[in-house]
């Protein structure tokens, strides 16, 4: 597997959702479609995050545009359960090496 900066690929793909968690998403919107269900119309809207590929789905109310439910796609190896407060210790290394080996090290955190 090819090494830049000392990590591999996966493992900077592990980075790149720690930072998800530790800093926000980077919504990207995908679209609006109007859909009925059951005899109600709603609006439905897609995100994707740039960084970690997460999909949001959010469905809101044709006439307010109220949010009435919102979903979560996580990508594969998602580290839903690193509280944010841990994934900013981990992103403290200098390098992407020094941040993966403090990845190593939290038990949220499974190997890449």
């Amino acid at each position: 597997m090819a090494k830049r900066s000392g990590v591999t690929a996966a493992q900077r793909r592990v980075l790149q959702m720690i930072k998800c968690r530790g800093y926000g998403h980077r919504w990207e919107d995908l679209g609006w479609l109007a859909l009925v269900s059951a005899g109600v119309r709603l609006w439905s809207q897609q995100f994707r995050c740039d960084r970690c590929d997460m999909i949001r789905h959010d469905w809101r109310t044709h006439s307010t545009l109220a949010l009435d439910q919102r979903k979560y796609t996580k990508p594969s190896g998602y580290p839903g359960r690193l509280p944010a407060k841990e994934a900013l210790r981990i992103l403290t290394g200098d390098t992407e090496a020094q941040c993966w080996a403090l990845a190593e090290q939290s038990p949220f955190v499974t190997a890449a």
